[in-house]
Formats: C-alpha cells, structure tokens, sequence
C-alpha cells in the first residue's frame, strides 16, 4: 500500500515538473502574455526607446525629412493599442530636424500675392514661366515646384507656371481687373497680360 502510495506521489512530483517546465518553456520562447503597444508618437526618441524596452519591446528606428524638432517621434507600427509579443519589434520614426520647411501652397494666387508668400516664409522665387489658360485669369498661379505637399530645405526656390490669361482671339486682349488695387499690382497685371501701362 506504501509503495503504491509513493509511486503516486513520484507521478505528481514528475507532472508538476512537467507543467512548470512547459509554462517556463512557454514564457521564454514564445513571449507569455501579450503585450499592448504604448502610445509613442511626439515623444523624444530616448523616452520611446526607453518605453517601448521598458515592457519588453525591440525598437528599430527611421529617419525621415520633417520640419518637426530633430529626435521627435512622428509615427510608429504597430499602431498604439496592438497585443504583440514580447521581444516584438517595433518601428519608430523620428524627425530629422534641421532647417526643414513645408511649402506654402500657391496656386490660385495672383503673382504678387504669390511672391510676397515665398518672401515671407523665407524661400526664394525661382524660374517664372508664363503661359495662355482660358480657364485662369492672367497673373494666376497654375502649379508650383516643388509641389505641395513637399518639405524642402530652409531658403529652397520655388519655381512658378503664370496664366497669362485666355489666348488673343481677333487681336483682342482681355483688360485685367485693375480696381482697388495698388499701382505696383496694376502694372504687374497689365504686363502680364501683354499690354502697356500708359500715364493719363
């Protein structure tokens, strides 16, 4: 009776053995419990590498062209609130910084609006080319290079394409709309339409 009673007690011992290995076993290799990804994004990248390892995470990082302060965290995977594993890789990436800036959108705007953005945000007016579009009035922007969306370096030159208005038909020329504007507006328009300003 003893020895059977033994022989059960070394099958429990072993069982139990066997289950804390497995569960061990388990943890180690294949991560335990999930784990949640934490929200990283404007953080700097020390804090989030020291997050993201913190729980259990590996961290591989990217740079990108931002006009964001260098080291900040604009955007990670997986997206904060996922159950990975541990020991998952995540990607965090962070700003380049430097004397980066997004370009202003100009198109639709008159020339002398238009230049004066540029000025104002500190790039440079690059080649102007002027072409006929019937559907824009003469001294409007049509496109821009570089495009918008575009971030560029500080003081960057911004080339522009100039409606110069719809094409002369019978050797008529469209007189631009010249009311309430300054002297200077008024004789850019004018030029840009093809006629001369003439004193009264």
């Amino acid at each position: 009776m003893m020895g059977k009673i033994f022989r059960w007690a070394v099958v429990l011992v072993i069982l139990v053995i066997l289950t804390s290995g497995s569960v061990a076993f388990y943890t180690i290799f294949f991560g335990g419990k999930d784990l949640v990804i934490p929200p990283l994004r404007e953080m700097s990248v020390l804090d989030a590498v020291d997050e993201a390892e913190r729980i259990g995470l590996e961290v591989k990082i990217e740079q990108v062209d931002s006009s964001i302060p260098a080291g900040t965290v604009l955007a990670q995977w997986p997206e904060p609130g996922t159950k990975v594993r541990r020991d998952k890789t995540i990607i965090i990436k962070i700003s380049r910084g430097g004397n980066k800036k997004s370009v202003p959108d100009l198109r639709g705007m008159e020339t002398a609006r238009a230049l004066k953005k540029i000025q104002e945000q500190g790039f440079t007016l690059g080649d102007t080319v002027k072409i006929n579009d019937d559907s824009r009035a003469a001294g409007t922007v049509i496109a821009q290079n570089p495009a918008v969306p575009a971030v560029v370096d500080d003081e960057a030159k911004i080339d522009l394409l100039v409606s110069l208005g719809p094409v002369p038909r019978d050797g008529r020329v469209p007189v631009p709309d010249l009311a309430q504007r300054s002297e200077a507006d008024g004789k850019e328009l004018i030029a840009q339409s093809g006629l001369k300003f003439g004193g009264t």
